[in-house]
């Protein structure tokens, strides 16, 4: 058996093999010599094709877009059915088919971007597949519209100030991670992920976050100061706002705190 990533049950796929093992075997997706029925180019800019430039690395967020969305569901079912026999032990168990959205974007209410530096400029992203490597992105059609601007405009903040970026290598800098969390009724809370638990112009930055989005109600900063992949720290500190997001889900109503795990 061989994986490649980007690949489509279907393909004719031209590869170069990457790693090798007893049962298995992993190889780079060079191009697309016939395609899958199933296969559709990726609505995002970001996402890898094997038509970009080889020197273009793919963001790693999503690694989906390039099947069509029905096929995407039958093989969420399917992962589900081989999860629940092969991993928990389950016979005789058939999994109902997965309920599709109206409309398969904008769905992510919790987003977490590393922040980096290019020689020039302050970026934020995803890590390309397999690496520590940012991506920089300024839109991303999973997220809603409010998170991606006001990630955007964060990062911009960050280099207006001259704020230092995280380098995990040498444990310097200050800045590590955007983390924006959204409801349904187009709130969001906002944290700044950083190394060391001051906060420089603090007072200029909250100002002009608060001032131009209006469903910003709550911003806050996170401390991490360990030399580890886990993002968040164990110290919290509101700057500003809101200790919640207000969220429903039928008759329910619930808090979402900005560190909360549910997506």
């Amino acid at each position: 058996m061989v994986f490649v990533p980007y690949g489509s049950p279907g393909d004719l796929l031209e590869v170069e093999l990457t790693e090798t093992r007893k049962n298995f075997a992993r190889a780079r997706l060079l191009s697309v010599i016939e395609s899958s029925p199933i296969r559709i180019d990726p609505p995002c800019r970001y996402h890898f094709s094997p038509e970009k430039s080889s020197s273009a690395l793919p963001c790693g967020g999503c690694s989906w877009q390039h099947m069509n969305y029905e096929f995407q569901l039958d093989a969420k079912r399917e992962l589900v059915q081989e999860t629940l026999e092969r991993i928990g032990g389950l016979r005789d168990l058939e999994v109902a088919p997965v309920l599709g959205m109206k409309d398969p974007w904008r769905y992510r209410n919790k987003v977490q971007e590393p922040i980096g530096w290019d020689g020039q400029h302050v970026i934020s992203g995803f890590y390309a597949p397999f690496s520590h490597d940012i991506v920089p992105i300024t839109e991303c059609l999973v997220q809603s519209e409010l998170s991606v601007r006001l990630l955007n405009r964060a990062r911009d903040l960050l280099e207006q100030f001259h704020l230092r970026v995280y380098d995990e290598d040498k444990q310097t800098g200050w800045i590590r991670h955007l983390w924006v969390r959204t409801a349904q009724n187009a709130k969001a809370l906002l944290v700044f992920i950083t190394r060391t638990d001051d906060f420089p112009h603090e007072s200029q930055i909250l100002s002009l976050l608060t001032q131009e989005f209006p469903g910003l109600v709550g911003i806050h900063q996170n401390v991490n100061p360990g030399k580890t992949n886990v993002i968040l720290g164990r110290h919290w500190r509101k700057c500003w706002g809101e200790d919640y997001l207000e969220e429903r889900l039928g008759p329910l109503r619930y808090q979402l705190s900005p560190g909360s795990q549910e997506t």
